[in-house]
């Protein structure tokens, strides 16, 4: 065993409740500070009783909401995404609950919309930056062997290979292979594998009991069931960590996740994305950006309907029955941009249609038709960013033709989506779109749906398929 990663090992990891001390006291004294600078920066003239209210208030608040959130846990092998998600998501409900307080006590100097906001920008600015110094500080340690992990896996099978690449490809995690650990013969193995195994499973098991490493991955075949559980019972006798690695890689996996059934634990093959803080990240975004549009293209909407109810009849707005998140119908609204009864042809428009009026042609065109729904995001039946929805008749078709279709109902349904901003909309290609909506759901993230938003309006809007 390499005597110096036995001798770091320990660092900073072993005292993993006294940093969780550390982070909350920083917090705190970021939120006072901060409180102080914002009182100084508009002398407020806030006095010593308002200042002591306001501080308390904060600390409740922030305390209750971050342990809420599990803001302290371990982030070693989450993603900066992930963090800064967290960390802003826990500032904002943080100050959305100070702000209701500063309200009921009536600290008038308080009440005030850019006060509120330097202080919150200030706070969430100031933690976040200081967690991505002290994540990369951290970081650079690991990769020189401090705050490190001792890693070995059992079973040289290929999920056990995955692994293997993916922390010898992930230095920061500070996590540091010492082997593959494998009872069937190594002759069976083709020579460059069979040098990966250093012992046996009974000599790993040792290892553990003696505290010689420190995380044990078991990347056995399912059907070891018995060896396995064997193998769990036998590391009780120790302090190491134990993780089991699934071999998944024959079933079309979407978004897995561990779920608790009383003392049972499940795996879900099929899952949303979303879950926890990120729920609430999509829906405030949702609502924010499509209430403050709805509020900013009023006057271009106003025009859109005198034009539509000039030329040609019938009502202005369109209702059709769409199919949204987990298969439930609901009514998605558009401009009317077809004759009266035209919606109800079967069939989706094509070029030169005769039912498309003169202004639904532009309209159309440039996705102005589809501004209403942004109504739809606001109560909740759409998302802004999402698969677009389809027809119950187009479902019903579809998912007999396409395999997985269904999971495209595993998010709410988007006014965009990263189908319509690589060209498949309107009249293309089924399959593609689908492929396009699931690779989205996959690969979910917050960051995306905001590039999906700016390479909307760069080439999403006008799209020569759009009939």
């Amino acid at each position: 065993m390499d005597k110096e990663l036995a001798s770091n090992s320990g660092f900073i990891r072993s005292h993993q409740e006294q940093f969780t001390f550390f982070y909350k006291v920083v917090d705190l004294l970021i939120v006072f500070s901060s409180l102080f600078l914002t009182n100084g920066y508009f002398s407020l003239g806030m006095s010593s009783g308002e200042l002591l209210t306001v501080a308390l208030i904060s600390v409740v608040a922030f305390i209750f909401v971050s342990q809420s959130m599990d803001l302290y846990r371990s982030w070693r092998f989450a993603t900066f995404k992930e963090l800064l998600s967290t960390a802003s998501l826990t500032n904002l409900v943080t100050f959305s609950v100070i702000g209701i307080a500063i309200y009921y006590i009536n600290v008038v100097s308080l009440m005030q919309i850019e006060v509120m906001l330097f202080w919150f920008a200030s706070v969430c600015g100031i933690s976040v930056f200081w967690r991505m110094i002290l994540r990369e500080v951290l970081k650079l340690m690991r990769r020189k062997g401090h705050n490190a992990r001792r890693a070995i896996i059992l079973g040289l099978t290929e999920s056990g290979m995955n692994l293997e690449r993916s922390l010898m490809n992930n230095e920061q995690l500070g996590v540091r292979m010492m082997g593959f650990f494998e009872d069937r013969n190594p002759e069976r193995f083709e020579p460059p594998m069979r040098e990966k195994i250093v012992g046996t499973i009974e000599q790993a098991i040792e290892k553990a009991k003696n505290g010689e490493i420190d995380l044990i991955y078991i990347a056995m075949p399912l059907k070891a069931e018995k060896r396995i559980s064997e193998i769990i019972n036998r590391c009780a006798d120790s302090t190491v960590d134990v993780h089991i690695v699934p071999n998944l890689v024959m079933y079309k996996i979407l978004n897995s996740r561990w779920y608790g059934v009383g003392n049972v634990q499940t795996l879900s093959v099929f899952d949303s994305p979303l879950a926890g803080p990120s729920i609430w990240q999509k829906r405030m975004f949702d609502v924010a950006s499509c209430g403050l549009g709805l509020l900013l293209i009023s006057p271009l909407m106003l025009l859109i309907a005198l034009l539509v109810k000039a030329t040609s009849k019938g009502p202005i707005f369109y209702g059709q029955i769409r199919i949204g998140a987990d298969g439930k119908e609901f009514k998605m609204w558009k401009f009317r941009s077809m004759t009266t009864g035209g919606e109800n042809h079967q069939g989706w428009t094509v070029k030169d249609d005769p039912r498309v009026t003169t202004v639904g042609k532009y309209l159309r065109k440039t996705s102005l038709d589809e501004l209403p729904q942004l109504w739809n995001v606001v109560i909740g039946d759409m998302s802004l960013i999402g698969p677009r929805p389809e027809r119950p008749m187009y479902v019903e078709q579809f998912r007999k033709e396409i395999p997985y279709y269904m999971l495209r109902h595993k998010m709410k349904s988007g006014i965009t989506g990263w189908a319509q901003i690589n060209g498949w909309r309107g009249d293309t290609s089924i399959s593609k779109r689908i492929e396009c909506d699931i690779w989205y759901i996959k690969n979910w993230s917050f960051g995306l749906d905001l590039s999906i938003v700016f390479k909307t309006f760069w080439k999403g809007l006008v799209n020569k398929n759009a009939y």
